[in-house]
């Protein structure tokens, strides 16, 4: 008798929450744009994770990993999230600072 072997199979699994805190919340895809000193590139990483408090957490995690880690850009899908920096500062990306910054430059930029 012989062995055939075939391609490898796939499932799709629909993502959850952890199953042993009785969570059935959906899991998102964030994206950690990680700025080094030691190059102009940032490294991407992508984690599925519940929420973004365990992103924060996960950004965190990963500045702490070395002292070369300079800050983190978190991101869902093309919107930016936060960004947080090696010393400990966090500023979230919203709309109403955006304009507000807009509007500012746009001020200093006139004449007088």
């Amino acid at each position: 008798m012989g062995l055939t072997l075939g391609a490898p199979t796939t499932e799709r699994r629909d993502l959850s929450g952890p199953a042993w805190l009785g969570m059935e919340a959906p899991m998102r895809t964030f994206s950690f744009f990680i700025h080094t000193a030691s190059s102009t590139v940032p490294a991407l990483h992508i984690e599925s994770l519940t929420d973004e408090e365990t992103a924060r957490a996960f950004a965190r995690s990963a500045l702490a990993e070395s002292s070369s880690r300079l800050m983190v850009e978190v991101r869902e899908e093309e919107r930016l999230l936060f960004t947080l920096d090696r010393n400990g500062a966090s500023w979230a990306s919203s709309p109403e600072r955006r304009a507000s910054r807009d509007h500012e430059q746009s001020l200093s930029g006139r004449s007088l």
